[in-house]
């Protein structure tokens, strides 16, 4: 396969010599600018059951090791295509790293999976409030959608408990503060889409820009189970999003002032079609490097 950029290219290679199984290990080459550097995939096949950059669908595995390339090449590529001159020392670090943060969301995809059948069979014998709060926990581990169904009602309820931390269901003050965060949440997602169509109209290039802003403010609020309101455009908020983009996303100083810069523009734009927004925003810091 090979996957090409302008300056760099990444190849599957296998080393010559097998090892007492016959098999030999899997790895990636990277050549830029001359050189050539290679990194290990920890596999091992057979050298014929290697065929046009791929495992034969006969090998043993060949499914999983045939994710493990597309996936590995996937990672180097977006490590190398991040830096403008993408040599071994600045992308082999970068790559490693992009790496471990996969294989920790795969460890939290088994420790989900372990999970699940466990839930599954609480679920069914409780009774509503128990099962609303066992949905609650599923929600914690990333995995709601396989818990039984429940009543869109009760999915509204718990999904507005779990982002407003508010602790009892059932009393009328809880049901309005439950239905008060999610009408502002609604409110913040409608408000921000007016505000991209009417750059679509008069500045596409800019409309471009910002609709990959906002996709990765909505990955903020999925993965950080964070919601996105007017009223808590706070501190918290700014850490949360600020902790996000530099960890998370990997952000360096210039690209995270962007977004932080796009959030306040859309929060002003929002306060002169005189919608209340937490005034704490002004204050939200931009890092520019010099």
């Amino acid at each position: 396969m090979p996957t090409t950029a302008a300056t760099y290219t990444i190849t599957l290679y296998y080393q010559n010599k097998p090892n007492a199984a016959g098999k030999v290990p899997l790895g990636l080459k990277y050549y830029f600018d001359g050189k050539q550097d290679a990194i290990s995939l920890g596999k091992s096949i057979r050298p014929k059951d290697l065929l046009n950059g791929k495992v034969r669908s006969s090998a043993e595995d060949a499914a999983l090791v045939n994710e493990l390339i597309r996936s590995r090449v996937e990672l180097l590529d977006d490590a190398a295509g991040s830096l403008e001159v993408p040599t071994w020392n600045k992308v082999k670090p970068l790559y490693l790293r992009l790496v471990a943060r996969q294989e920790e969301e795969e460890k939290k995809q088994a420790f989900n999976q372990k999970k699940r059948s466990e839930l599954i069979a609480q679920f069914r014998t409780m009774p509503t409030l128990e099962q609303q709060k066992l949905y609650r926990r599923a929600m914690e581990l990333g995995i709601e959608a396989e818990v039984p169904p429940i009543t869109q009602e009760q999915r509204d309820t718990i999904t507005a408990l779990h982002w407003s931390g508010v602790p009892v269901i059932g009393s009328a003050a809880d049901r309005a503060a439950l239905d008060a965060a999610a009408a502002e949440n609604k409110l913040f997602k409608e408000q921000l889409q007016v505000y991209l169509d009417g750059l679509e109209h008069t500045n596409r290039k800019l409309w471009q820009v910002k609709k990959s802003w906002a996709k990765v403010l909505f990955e903020f609020e999925t993965l950080r189970e964070h919601p996105l309101t007017f009223s808590g455009m706070n501190a918290k908020f700014y850490n949360a999003y600020e902790t996000f983009l530099f960890e998370d996303k990997d952000y360096y100083n210039n690209t995270f002032s962007n977004h932080v810069g796009w959030l306040k523009a859309f929060l002003s734009f929002c306060e002169k079609q005189e919608i209340r927004v937490n005034g704490y925003y002004k204050h939200f810091k931009v890092r520019w490097s010099s």
